[in-house]
């Protein structure tokens, strides 16, 4: 009797094994194919699940202690199916969780070549708008230069020009200056010139006056 009980709830924790990994295998595909998955009606299902698991297992096992005092001879036979059975789900299990994570992966690097991309272009466009900044800016100092250039040019220019007015100007008041003083000296010349000529001019007369009154004197 207690071999039976213990044959009996061996297969019957295998079957609730099975039942384990079966759900896990659900919850994954659904997961995978991404059907269901808001967690109310996941936990639904689940609930759902094991209730109807609990049921099974509970029906199952009172069959199985009828079945185990019939047909002793197969329990083998049953072990080596279950066994096979948790295999098969298990390397399910295992090929499904290789797929997930295949899908994560996928999602990852397609996630992260997405990012790359994005940076390369907010990169790229940085750089742009900073070349293009550049260029204003080297645009507007070069046109600040040639103006400052251009006006330092055109009050260099208007500087000579009033210098030359300047010094033309200073010229024309030094040659009227000299034409003034040699127009004076000219005029100074003539009169002593003229002073000179009368003063020879009367002693010479006086001279002659005076000599033609000494003579019958003598």
């Amino acid at each position: 009797m207690a071999y039976e009980c213990f044959v009996s709830c061996s297969l019957v924790y295998f079957v609730y094994l099975c039942g384990v990994v079966v759900g896990v295998i659900v919850v994954i595909v659904i997961v995978v194919v991404g059907v269901g998955v808001v967690v109310a009606a996941v936990v639904v299902a689940v609930l759902v699940h094991w209730c109807t698991l609990y049921a099974c297992v509970v029906t199952f096992q009172s069959k199985l202690q009828r079945v185990l005092h019939k047909q002793r001879g197969k329990l083998l036979l049953v072990w080596v199916l279950l066994v096979v059975v948790l295999l098969l789900l298990l390397l399910l299990l295992l090929l499904l969780l290789l797929l997930l994570l295949l899908f994560v992966f996928v999602v990852v690097v397609v996630a992260a070549v997405a990012v790359a991309v994005v940076l390369v272009v907010v990169v790229l466009l940085l750089v742009v708008v900073v070349v293009v900044v550049v260029v204003v800016v080297l645009f507007v100092v070069v046109v600040v230069l040639v103006v400052l250039v251009v006006l330092i040019v055109i009050v260099v220019l208007l500087l000579l020009l009033l210098l030359l007015l300047l010094l033309l100007l200073f010229l024309f008041s030094c040659s009227c200056c000299c034409f003034c003083s040699f127009h004076f000296y000219c005029c100074c010349f003539i009169f002593c010139c003229c002073s000179c000529s009368f003063f020879v001019l009367f002693e010479g007369s006086s001279f002659r006056l005076c000599r033609t009154s000494r003579a019958p004197h003598e």
